[in-house]
Order: C-alpha cells, then structure tokens, then sequence
C-alpha cells in the first residue's frame, strides 16, 4: 500500500501551480454569519445562486484539461449540501482534485460532523476558519468537530487563521487550542487582514498601524474564481461587485463561456506581472510615469498587497497604461523566465535579474 503523503509534501503551500491550474467557484454568498473582515461580503440576506446554472460552469470547467483543482467555497457551501455532494461526485469522476472551504457552522456534536463528511470523502482537503471575526459567531467546538471529524475520515484538514494587526498571539492560542489534534495530515495557514471588502471599514481601528510605504511582494493567489452569478475574478480575495474593474473582474461566463473567460484570464499579461512583480514594482511604474499621485504617502497594513492592487487599477487610465507598457517584448520575456524560476523558490532570483534595470 502506497504511504500516504504529509500535508506540506502533498499540498502547494508556496502557490507555486495555482495561476491556471486551479479554478475557485463561490457556490453562494449566503452565509450564516456575517464577519467583520469579510472580502465577499457574504451574509445571510446575501443571494444564494442558481444550482443549475452554477452546475453548468462547473461542467464546463471540468472539461478544461489545464485544471487539475477546484476550490468550492462561500459563503457557506453547506446551506447546499446535496449540491456539494453532486459536485464533488461529477469532480471526482472527472479526475479533478476538489479543496472545500465551510466554517462549520453545522458540527454542533461530533457525530454530526461525521455524518456530514462520510459522503464528501472524494475532497482531498478541508479548511475551515478560526480567527476573532468567526469566533464570534461560530462555537470553538463545532470547528473542533469538523477538525477531528475530518481527520478520522482521512481527509486533509487546514485551519486558516486570519491575524489582526497587533494580536501575533492568537495563533499560539489556536495551537494550544489543538494541541494534540494537529497531525503530519494538517496544516495551520496564517494570514494577516487584508482592509479591503467590508474590512475597509476596520481601517480606522488599525489606524495605529498603517504605515507611510507600499506592501512588498509577489502575489502567488492569483487564479480564477468564478461566482454565483457567473462573474469571473482573477483574484480570490478582490470578488466583490464593486471591484468589477480589471485586471481583477475577467467578465461573465453567463455572456461567453468558461473556456473563452479562463483563456482571457490566462493572457493577461498584468496578471502575470503581478504574480512575477507584485503590486509595488507596477505601482512604482506607474508612479514614475507620473499616473500614480493618489499612491504616492498612502499608508497601508504591513503586508496588504491587496489593498496596495486596488489602489493601483483604480483608473482605467493607469490599466491601460500599464497593460501597453507589460505587453512589450521586453517585459514578456523577462515574466516568463521570472515565472519559471521564481516559484521555484531560486534565492534572490527578481534582484539579479532586475539588477540591470
């Protein structure tokens, strides 16, 4: 019998295959909660979407050979729960891996958490939330339930810990918390707010720690995700109606088809910049050519290269710009090789080639 891999040998942690490899499909908005980091803003008067439409993109998708996972996230995708059950059955039969986020609002007992995942068992991997926002809402011992419940099942399990500026602590609470829960077959991911959806409204309360300079980074996060209405993303966190601007909003799949939307998707050549570049080496384009005033004392969280992108695109202007200057045979070349090496993990790899610039 083959040994079964640890989470860290099995998984991407590093998002080194996500741009086009990976699909996310938001299955509805609806969601028993209603967190104040939110980047989707999901509640529970938020629309629940159309199976039979949202089945059919998924058909669709699963057809497309380059994807190899799908990612079936909310809202809360247990408000469908038979649904999930026939798209994970459907993924699974067409070879595809399938990633599944809920917040275990509905493991109330550990028999019940059993229950519910015994006919999800084709889901290589689990994650659910733990942080302030959705402790607020969802008992520590539902997300117990599903952790250990999952874990007896064989499934992979991820814990996402979204940490607010100033409280680096929490994540050694979660792993007290799980102290002997945590196994080779688990993983805790770890990541700061990011102010934008409706976390925006949290930027006064961190006011204290935003700081006068542009996030630094490489985004390894960009991949499609497609919505309850068919609106195609390039980013899994900028999927909000408000941020239909592009290079984030690729267009609807309802109008073209998922093929025709994932390949404008894949030859975007600033959503290639930004997962080679990140947001900051644009911004600094952008600023140079003198597009980039409203970028120039703007204070953000340490790490919010979210932020940081909508800020850049908010002009058509600056879009349009940077898209003909990203296109040019120079930049084309100098991506695809930073995109090869890059996640490749190549030690000071963008200072030596840019050493010429």
């Amino acid at each position: 019998m083959k040994e079964r891999k640890k989470f860290e040998e099995e998984m991407d942690l590093k998002g080194t295959g996500l741009f086009d490899k990976q699909m996310g499909f938001i299955l509805t908005k609806q969601c028993p909660v209603h967190c104040e980091h939110c980047y989707s803003d999901c509640r529970p008067s938020a629309p629940i979407g159309n199976n039979k439409d949202i089945y059919g993109w998924l058909c669709q998708a699963s057809m497309i050979d380059k994807i190899k996972t799908f990612v079936l996230t909310g809202g809360e995708p247990f408000y469908k729960y038979d649904f999930v059950v026939d798209v994970v059955n459907m993924l699974s039969e067409r070879g595809k891996e399938i990633i599944l986020y809920t917040n275990g609002y509905w493991a109330d007992s550990l028999e019940v958490a059993v229950d519910r995942l015994k006919d999800l068992r084709r889901v290589k991997l689990i994650n659910t939330s733990i942080d302030r926002f959705h402790l607020k809402y969802i008992p520590l011992e539902n997300i117990k339930n599903l952790f250990i419940a999952s874990q007896r099942l064989g499934f992979y399990t991820g814990l996402v810990v979204t940490v607010e500026p100033g409280d680096d602590k929490f994540v050694d609470k979660v792993k007290q918390e799980f102290d002997g829960l945590l196994t080779d077959y688990s993983h805790i991911f770890v990541q700061d707010v990011s102010l934008i959806g409706r976390a925006y409204d949290l930027k006064k309360q961190f006011d204290t720690y935003l700081l006068e300079e542009l996030p630094n980074g490489v985004c390894s996060l960009i991949t499609s995700v497609i919505g309850h209405d068919g609106s195609m993303f390039a980013c899994c966190s900028i999927n909000k109606d408000e941020y239909k601007i592009p290079p984030f909003y690729v267009g609807n799949v309802a109008d073209s088809s998922v093929k025709d939307m994932y390949e404008k998707f894949r030859n975007d050549p600033l959503l290639l910049a930004l997962r080679v570049f990140g947001p900051k080496y644009l911004a600094n384009i952008v600023i140079k050519a003198g597009l980039g005033k409203h970028l120039i004392g703007a204070k953000y969280l340490k790490d919010d290269l979210c932020s940081l992108c909508l800020d850049l695109f908010s002009s058509p202007q600056i879009y349009e710009f940077l898209f003909k200057e990203i296109s040019k045979e120079k930049w084309l070349k100098k991506m695809e090789v930073m995109e090869r090496l890059i996640y490749q993990e190549r030690e000071n790899l963008i200072e030596r080639i840019m050493v010429n610039e």
